[in-house]
């Protein structure tokens, strides 16, 4: 998978908002209309293809951030086998945002 471009995670982001919009937005539900009818809803003329491109976004999004926090561990690694040990253990302070990452999410850090 090749590197998204921050312009590209943001485009995806926005577009992820843009599908809850459409999805939360009443407008786009029919309602009060007969059931004999055929007028549809934007929701069932859509049927699912906004929510379902929104999901592989959203798994392309975290399988980036997999790859960025493995290729962090192996500079990390790659750099203490270069160092000296008090060094090192200095190197071993800056890996506790990984910790934070889990007890906050990477939304609050």
């Amino acid at each position: 998978m090749e590197e998204p471009t921050i312009t590209e995670l943001l485009n995806k982001i926005e577009f992820l908002k843009k599908a809850l919009e459409f999805y939360a937005n009443k407008k786009n539900y029919v309602e009060n209309i007969p059931i004999a009818t055929s007028i549809a809803s934007q929701i069932e003329l859509d049927e699912g293809e906004q929510a379902r491109f929104a999901l592989e976004q959203i798994e392309d999004i975290q399988e980036y951030n997999k790859t960025l926090l493995r290729n962090y561990h192996k500079v990390i690694d790659q750099i203490k086998e270069q160092m000296d040990e008090p060094n090192a253990k200095q190197l071993n302070k800056i890996e506790t945002i990984e910790e934070l990452i889990k007890k906050y999410g990477d939304k609050n850090i």
